[in-house]
């Protein structure tokens, strides 16, 4: 059967994570920007952006946003990942080194309990921070879904690689919860972030990004019946001028700063052999 672009969204989950977003208490929202997973036929190939944005520093390009907790498993966080001292821009909250603790440094329990214990250690953090009245994690007027910070986390374990996230949202509860999207990310490629100039070059075919769409390492990954299947050097080109596009192209659809950077980092997750970096 022949694929086209009218399928193009049955192969993909976007997300549009938090942007834009300052707390009126004076503290300020540091952010995460664009995650790009793909299955592939050596396992799954995640690859982020390295820019954190904050509107007093502005842009710094200089993070690696994949976290190693093992040698078979890592994390990841797009949206808002840190409320910050105005003056200092030291955090006064951090999703990324509470998370970093309870996954990382708190080896005595299993991995998959130390990850469905997370929501748990957020949410008593968090909820402490907020009665102390010193800020609050917030999500973009742009965003389209009520997801505030997520949480990626994926693990090779008995030949299979899982994924569990963990997600704030902005839905009454303000409540850290789990999920289990291990099937998805086997089955389509997952893009989570900034994603303004994917929407407008894919699902709405804006003219200006013709190039961008009809390029065949883009069309290849996007159209395929079964995307892992393909190459993890094909799905490294895929994701790394998804980045490199959106970085480029972001102020032509969107008034909100540019939150993701031209460079990438990226890394594959092999069933049996685990982690490692790529080129």
């Amino acid at each position: 059967m022949k694929t086209t672009w009218c399928y193009e969204l049955m192969g993909v989950a976007l997300f549009l994570g938090s942007t834009q977003s300052i707390e009126g208490t004076g503290s300020v929202i540091s952010h995460g920007s664009l995650l790009v997973a793909v299955p592939t036929s050596s396992g799954l190939v995640v690859c982020t952006d390295k820019r954190e944005w904050n509107r007093i520093g502005g842009a710094s390009d200089t993070e690696t946003k994949i976290y190693p907790i093992d040698s078979k498993a890592a994390f990841t966080i797009t949206g808002s990942v840190a409320v910050l001292d105005p003056s200092s821009l030291l955090p006064i909250f951090s999703v990324k080194e509470l998370a970093t603790k309870c996954l990382k440094a708190e080896t005595k329990r299993p991995l998959a309990e130390r990850i469905h214990n997370l929501p748990k250690v957020l949410n008593a953090a968090y909820k402490k921070f907020e009665k102390a009245n010193k800020g609050k994690l917030e999500q973009s007027s742009g965003a389209i879904d009520d997801v505030i910070t997520s949480i990626t986390v994926w693990y090779a374990s008995g030949d299979r690689v899982h994924v569990s996230q963990i997600q704030l949202h902005n839905n009454g509860g303000w409540e850290f919860s789990y999920k289990d999207p291990s099937e998805e990310f086997h089955r389509k490629f997952y893009i989570e972030g900034q994603t303004e100039f994917i929407v407008a070059a894919i699902r709405n075919s804006d003219p200006r990004f013709k190039a961008f769409k009809t390029d065949p390492d883009i069309q290849t990954v996007w159209t395929s019946n079964d995307p892992s299947k393909v190459p993890h050097s094909l799905a490294i080109r895929f994701a790394r001028k998804i980045i490199l596009a959106t970085n480029e192209s972001h102020h032509l659809v969107s008034v909100t700063p540019t939150m993701v950077s031209a460079e990438s980092d990226c890394s594959l997750m092999n069933p049996s052999s685990g982690f490692e970096w790529l080129k």
